[in-house]
């Protein structure tokens, strides 16, 4: 579990257990100690790597990168650390103003974290509210599609919010 995000397993973190880790065709899940092994992988061929989200312990985790590929060699060992990143969850409602106070529903909100550039497109539910699990930590915007403040006729403001890393992750 990479808490302070720099991508490597520092002494002080935790190792995680029980982690279904794919490679290429194969899998493996992770021991004691966060280490997992995978064989029969063909050389030179690049093979993906990614970890299945849902063996993780806490839905607010989420792998440090979607996917890695690798390039086996032959008869070789080829070691790849996989960071498991804490995250966090936002929520809310949208609202109008004026008569009509509660938010509509199936607007796209747009979530931009401020850093990297990484986006996300939440949808509404039926009373205006939305939430999105597995923010990662870092600054972020939260605006309303343009195009659908077009169709709506209406002007929204971004919200800017810090998302802090903490093991048992964080709600904004």
């Amino acid at each position: 579990l990479d808490v302070n995000g720099n991508g490597t397993f520092d002494r002080d973190e935790q190792a995680l257990e029980g982690v279904r880790v794919v490679v290429g065709p194969t899998f493996d899940y992770s021991d004691a100690n966060g280490a997992y092994h995978v064989w029969d992988v063909l050389p030179y061929e690049p093979a993906q790597v990614m970890v299945d989200t849902a063996s993780l312990a806490s839905p607010l985790w989420v792998p440090g990168f979607a996917i890695a590929l690798v390039e086996p060699s032959p008869n070789r060992y080829r070691s790849l650390d996989v960071p498991i990143v804490p995250a966090g969850v936002i929520e809310g409602r949208l609202t109008g103003a004026g008569a009509r106070r509660a938010g509509p529903a199936a607007i796209t909100l747009i979530l931009e974290n401020r850093k990297t550039g990484e986006k996300r497109r939440i949808d509404t539910f039926s009373d205006g509210s939305f939430y999105a699990m597995g923010v990662r930590a870092g600054e972020w915007q939260l605006s309303v599609d343009p195009a659908c403040l077009t169709l709506l006729g209406a002007a929204a403001a971004p919200i800017g919010f810090v998302m802090k890393a903490s093991a048992e992750g964080e709600s904004v």
